[in-house]
């Protein structure tokens, strides 16, 4: 894995989570990223018992116009998958490294 798919990957991880908050979802307990360099994927895993932060999170998405998926896995979980351009990734890190600059 390159260094530019690690960056791409943290930056997404926690701007899945930063979204997740902001819909007033304390915590989710695994968001897996996959990145095919135009396209990434956020995969949010929620505990069964966790259905209604899920529903939350989703409907978030759906407001700001994503297509989401939501499916049962394993029993135990429930996942939340929403396909989004790598560039939204680009330009959270740039707006990070602006924050820094000042």
């Amino acid at each position: 894995m390159s260094s530019d798919t690690s960056d791409v990957k943290k930056i997404a991880e926690q701007w899945a989570r930063d979204f997740a908050d902001a819909a007033d979802v304390e915590y989710v307990p695994l968001v897996q990223v996959d990145t095919d360099g135009e396209l990434t994927t956020l995969s949010y895993f929620f505990e069964r018992m966790s259905e209604f932060s899920a529903c939350k999170v989703a409907m978030r998405l759906i407001r700001h116009g994503n297509n989401v998926e939501l499916r049962v896995h394993a029993d135990n979980w429930i996942v939340l998958e929403v396909n989004l351009p790598t560039s939204t990734f680009a330009l959270a890190q740039g707006a990070e490294e602006q924050g820094n600059e000042a």
